[in-house]
């Protein structure tokens, strides 16, 4: 069991921040982070030993900047080596992740920043009143607020998500205030009454997917740069990555993150195999909360059922402890979740695993993980530092997401009735074998015009009819009977 370690949540490179034990961790994190579905790693900032007077210098599009040597190159990768507090590091990226390569150039002077608890907005002193606005009106705050609700890469999905960003570009907002209020999965229960919980953790690369929609592309592309916060209420599966997008983040007073569990489940067969996918996983989360500056051991507690931790208050900082308490100034995070510290019924109902994390609006408030607890957006903007004249912008986001909502729960609908018709087809008509593939042809293509234009909101197999895979493989079929008839 690792040492345990204090925190001090300096806004610096966090590799630089963990030390002795820490450092093998934070060498695992600085691993390539490049998902099934192609995603960019995460954006973080390592930084190498600076021993050497020239070193070479990896950006990646994300952000993230490497230093140490080049010491292979291909068409496709670079084979980078150096030292991370004294842990050798011999990695390969892929250049589709990289920026930009510089070659021989000397380390420049590592600036640190306040502390994550020091930290205030950084634009104006707490309830100190609003800040020096460029709005294009009235001078006024202004505000843009995106709301999330409904089902996470159904409702909460990347199309929409992509729309209503682009209407608040086109805004210019002081801040853009994401509220997250996302359903959870429903409870199933076995025979012997025991609850069973469909998780899905792979949901993270999906959020890893639609992260660069709030960091990358605001900083890259939006003509001015607004203030990000996210506000949660519910974001429990997937979603639960989403608030860790932001440096800034608070809590609705009924706030939860988590429901993510449980990734040492997902994989059954070869033992090196499967830890080796449980490895590339936590490799992803993990980065996603350190590129912001948050305790990457929350992405363990969040998505291993296995982990145990626990923390401690010192000084105003948390201090953590890979171990169950052992005083009552300790506070139990997760347990092992076995035997008698295996999860309940009541638990489950009540939103308060402790088997995988779930973080509510105390805790993530002591853990500094939230800067703060609010009921309304008033309250928000209030602990903000934002005078009470601010402008909400009257955008389109609301629309945008309610209208895609719409398309999914119509979609829902309509295609299982396509495939029953589907199926029908041929029962007491009078028709030839030409006529009959016709029809099935057609039918399986309007079934797949359905999915498609949902872009993956609306999985086949999830509403039960075929992927739009398996669609295309039985019009293959078809076309090769009528082939064969001929």
């Amino acid at each position: 069991m690792r040492d345990t370690m204090r925190q001090n949540n300096t806004r610096i490179p966090y590799a630089k921040r963990l030390g002795g034990a820490g450092a093998l961790l934070a060498a695992v994190f600085a691993l390539p982070l490049i998902s099934p579905t192609g995603v960019p790693e995460a954006a973080a900032m390592v930084t190498m030993s600076d021993d050497a007077e020239l070193l070479d210098e990896i950006v990646f599009r994300s952000g993230r900047i490497l230093r140490g040597r080049i010491v292979d190159e291909t068409n496709d990768r670079i084979t980078f080596e150096g030292e991370l507090n004294g842990i050798p590091l011999n990695t390969t990226y892929e250049k589709s992740t990289i920026a930009e390569i510089r070659r021989g150039v000397a380390p420049a002077p590592e600036k640190a920043e306040p502390a994550r608890s020091e930290r205030q907005h950084p634009s104006v002193s707490p309830r100190s009143g609003g800040r020096e606005s460029n709005a294009r009106d009235d001078g006024r705050t202004s505000v843009y607020l995106i709301e999330l609700s409904g089902r996470f890469r159904s409702d909460v999905h990347e199309a929409p998500l992509r729309d209503a960003l682009e209407d608040a570009r086109d805004q210019q907002p002081d801040y853009l205030i994401v509220k997250i209020d996302t359903d959870w999965v429903e409870l199933q229960f076995d025979e012997g009454n025991e609850v069973e919980i469909p998780t899905n953790p792979d949901e993270l690369f999906y959020a890893e997917q639609i992260e660069p929609l709030f960091t990358e592309e605001i900083r890259d592309t939006w003509p001015k740069q607004p203030e990000l916060v996210f506000w949660v209420k519910n974001a429990m599966g997937g979603s639960a990555f989403m608030p860790f997008f932001s440096e800034t983040m608070f809590f609705h007073p009924e706030g939860r993150i988590g429901g993510l569990g449980y990734v040492d489940e997902l994989f059954e067969g070869d033992e090196m195999f499967n830890a080796k996918q449980i490895s590339l996983r936590m490799g992803h989360a993990q980065g996603l909360l350190i590129a912001r500056g948050y305790e990457p051991r929350l992405a363990d507690a969040l998505m291993r059922e296995h982990t145990v931790l626990s923390y401690s208050i010192d000084g105003g900082e948390p201090v953590y402890h890979e171990r169950m308490p052992e005083s009552e100034s300790e506070f139990l995070l997760t347990d092992d979740g076995d035997g008698p510290n295996e999860d309940t019924l009541a638990q489950a109902v009540r939103g308060q695993l402790n088997d995988t994390l779930t973080l509510d609006a105390e805790t993530a408030r002591r853990l500094r993980v939230s800067m703060g607890t609010v009921e309304t957006l008033d309250d928000l903007l209030f602990e903000l530092g934002v005078n009470r004249d601010y402008r909400l912008i009257d955008g389109k986001s609301e629309r945008i997401m309610e209208t895609w909502s719409r398309r999914v729960r119509r979609t829902i609908q309509d295609v299982p009735k396509m495939w029953e018709e589907y199926q029908q087809i041929g029962q007491g008509r009078n028709a030839t074998p030409a006529q009959l593939r016709g029809q099935r042809i057609r039918k399986l293509e309007q079934i797949k015009g359905a999915l498609l234009r949902m872009q993956g909101a609306v999985p086949g197999p999830a509403v039960g009819v075929p992927s739009v895979a398996e669609i295309d493989q039985l019009i293959a079929q078809i076309r090769l009977q009528g082939l064969g008839q001929r």
